[in-house]
């Protein structure tokens, strides 16, 4: 497993740092309130990291993942926007 994978653009949460990679995203989720971490929103995008981690889906995936983790479920079309394929 890599969690080195770089995101297609950083996000940046209302609190901390830009979010530049696999790893970034890890250490973000883990900052959470245990209750934010089992919102289900956090945990499919969560189960979506560890899959990009392992090389099984591509970057944009986790991009999508890390902007559902970040901004709600309602983030997917900002983000798909945000890249231009929207």
């Amino acid at each position: 497993m890599s969690w080195d994978m770089r995101l297609i653009r950083p996000i940046t949460p209302r609190k901390g740092k830009p979010i530049e990679t696999l790893s970034n995203a890890r250490a973000y989720v883990l900052t959470l309130p245990k209750t934010e971490q089992a919102k289900p929103h956090v945990v499919a995008g969560v189960k979506a990291l560890m899959l990009a981690a392992d090389r099984q889906v591509c970057e944009f995936v986790a991009q999508v993942a890390v902007a559902h983790i970040v901004n709600g479920p309602q983030s997917r079309s900002a983000a798909v926007n945000k890249i231009g394929h929207g």
